[in-house]
């Protein structure tokens, strides 16, 4: 069984306590990630984790020590995959704090373990792994209660239907928060500033005039799902090889499958999650 230090990433992308939601904000949507270690102090001592999740479920918070889950999990150098395998697994995380000696040196993704899948030679199916169970919503269902329906069911990533209840997208709580920033975009033009203004001008300006619809607030349009849904999908049916799966995955950074039969109905997702379980076996 292959080490945590064999798989794991080394760039270090994390949030300082004290720090902003704002600041997480743009971390998050700079690097394309879904959730960073909290780190305090010079020796990146790891303090907390915080997602997209958590500042969904805490949208009047400001300040990341409040919005943070506490105590978080992590892993060593020399932990096997299996023990991460089963971490992610039993608590539903995509990622865990890579420690040595108190610091933070990396993070453990479930990216990084589907990879050892997809370099595989297992003959495994999806129809082993599938959930034939799972939250979908319906294509014209505005942007705040969808990510009210991700926030009740735990979930990252949404199945849309349409009127017909065939599968017609994606919509994830990262396309959620890119639709987000098209408010502060709004903004901008409102008040006839260009894309070339000095931040510390915005910046100042928008604490200044305390806009309603800006990120900070992370406020939602009631635009459909369909807006922001993605429709080039990576699907499965029942008896597609996980390899092939968490190869795509993989490559398209994708946490959700979902699967059909063979006249395009969904009948399940398989998930980054889900397929981990392999490791497990």
């Amino acid at each position: 069984m292959a080490l945590i230090e064999e798989v794991y990433g080394k760039e270090i992308v994390s949030a300082q306590v004290p720090s902003t939601r704002d600041e997480v904000i743009r971390l998050l949507a700079r690097h394309a990630i879904s959730g960073i270690p909290v780190v305090k102090g010079k020796n990146k001592k790891l303090v907390g984790m915080v997602t997209r999740q958590d500042i969904l479920r805490n949208t009047e918070e400001t300040q990341t020590a409040l919005i943070m889950s506490r105590n978080p999990l992590y892993v060593s150098p020399q932990d096997n995959i299996e023990k991460a395998a089963k971490m992610m697994c039993s608590k539903n995380i995509h990622r865990l704090p890579v420690i040595e000696d108190s610091r933070l040196i990396g993070v453990c993704t479930t990216m990084d373990l589907l990879t050892i899948i997809a370099e595989s030679n297992i003959n495994d199916v999806l129809c082993e792994y599938m959930e034939d169970r799972c939250i979908a919503v319906y294509q014209l269902t505005p942007l705040p209660v969808v990510a009210e329906v991700m926030s009740l069911g735990l979930a990252y990533a949404l199945p849309v239907l349409d009127e017909r209840a065939k599968l017609v997208g994606m919509v994830t709580d990262s396309d959620i928060f890119k639709f987000s920033w098209i408010e502060e975009d709004m903004a901008r033009l409102d008040m006839g500033l260009g894309e070339d203004e000095d931040q510390w001008t915005w910046e100042g300006i928008r604490s200044m005039m305390r806009l309603y619809y800006v990120v900070s607030k992370v406020r939602l349009p009631p635009a459909p799902a369909k807006d922001v849904m993605v429709t080039d999908l990576i699907k499965g049916v029942k008896q597609s090889h996980i390899k092939s799966i968490a190869k795509s995955m993989v490559k398209k950074n994708v946490s959700q499958v979902p699967v059909e039969d063979g006249e395009g109905k969904l009948i399940g997702m398989v998930t980054d999650i889900g397929l981990l379980k392999f490791f497990l076996k």
